[in-house]
């Protein structure tokens, strides 16, 4: 009776380990990946820095992250053009630019 209660409470208490540690590893995973809402703020934030005029600012799941695409209205020789500008973010990589129009504001050229 001894041994059948000793084997019955080790049991239990590898189960509760088990959920515990598997539990605390998918709340981890879900804190490591950003939402659509700080993928946003992250852009807006290099826009903000760099960019005078932007349309809007959206974003669509992408494998590696957020697809964020913003509009952005620049003038060159006195004609004022719309453009687009794409980044792909990521809680790993951070933004990282999809296109040379993007590379340049990243790097505070507009």
């Amino acid at each position: 009776m001894k041994i059948e209660t000793s084997f019955l409470r080790l049991f239990i208490a590898t189960i509760v380990a088990v959920l515990l540690l598997g539990a605390g590893t998918a709340q981890s995973a879900k804190r490591a990946e950003l939402t659509r809402a700080q993928a946003i703020a992250h852009v807006k934030a290099i826009l903000r820095n760099n960019v005078t005029k932007t349309q809007s600012v959206s974003a669509i799941r992408a494998k590696a992250g957020w697809r964020v695409t913003a509009r952005i209205r620049m003038s060159a020789s006195g004609t004022s053009t719309t453009e687009t500008a794409v980044w792909i973010v990521s809680a790993k990589t951070g933004a990282s630019a999809q296109n040379q129009l993007t590379a340049e504001i990243a790097n505070g050229c507009p």
